[in-house]
């Protein structure tokens, strides 16, 4: 079994396509990230869960490390990204659904606002993914102990990478994340929300480097 710890806007989204597109026909995404999260497509099992079922070829979930309950021997794999990149991502999503009219159980003004307001669970996602306690050692180990940890920005390496280790019969190609009109419609919108996002991250950049700072020295430690 191979499985993918999801960490929420690194890039997970694109790893899932490109197994989806080994196996078969990426195009079923949709129906297996939002809809039926168990499917089999040509003899090979996706399940989206903390605790696959043991004749998966490929299960994932965005569950924590510790809440999941993997069969040994599986390959067990992560992808992180910049924190600050990562978690602009997810206020630009929300700051989209805004725009459009759709309520999110976010909260603040600006992305400095819902950094500070937000749980520390979906502020310091990464961290949390690899510890309860937010405790950076911990979450070091735990990283360590996977098969591999890619990068969001480094793609195209990282999925390389994963087909090599893997010794799949054929690479893994990259998918590029569509973009968010796919969800909202309006292309304005998405131009707007990545031109306020690029200048609010500017204007209180180095406050987020202090929230982020756990997470920056996690993946320092880690060399990633």
């Amino acid at each position: 079994m191979i499985y993918f710890h999801h960490i929420a806007g690194a890039g997970g989204r694109s790893v899932i396509k490109s197994f989806l597109d080994y196996a078969g026909d990426a195009r079923i995404f949709q129906v297996f990230f939002h809809e039926d999260g168990n499917i089999v497509m040509r003899g090979k099992r996706f399940h989206r869960s903390p605790q696959p079922r043991r004749d998966a070829f490929f299960a994932c979930s965005h569950a924590p490390y510790y809440t999941c309950e993997i069969p040994p021997n599986t390959f067990r794999f992560t992808l992180m990204r910049d924190p600050i990149t990562r978690f602009g991502g997810r206020y630009r999503q929300h700051y989209m659904a805004l725009q459009t009219g759709i309520t999110t159980n976010w909260v603040g003004n600006n992305i400095l606002e819902c950094a500070q307001q937000m749980p520390q669970s979906v502020v310091l996602r990464q961290l949390a993914m690899f510890s309860k306690e937010f405790n950076i050692e911990e979450a070091l180990g735990k990283l360590r102990g996977l098969n591999m940890v890619g990068r969001c920005e480094t793609m195209t390496e990282s999925l390389e990478a994963l087909s090599m280790q893997l010794q799949l019969e054929s690479p893994l190609q990259e998918f590029t994340e569509q973009e968010h009109s796919t969800f909202y419609g309006n292309p304005k919108i998405v131009a707007r929300s990545r031109r306020r996002v690029q200048a609010e991250v500017c204007e209180h950049y180095a406050a987020l480097q202090e929230i982020f700072e756990p997470e920056y020295r996690l993946m320092e430690a880690l060399g990633v």
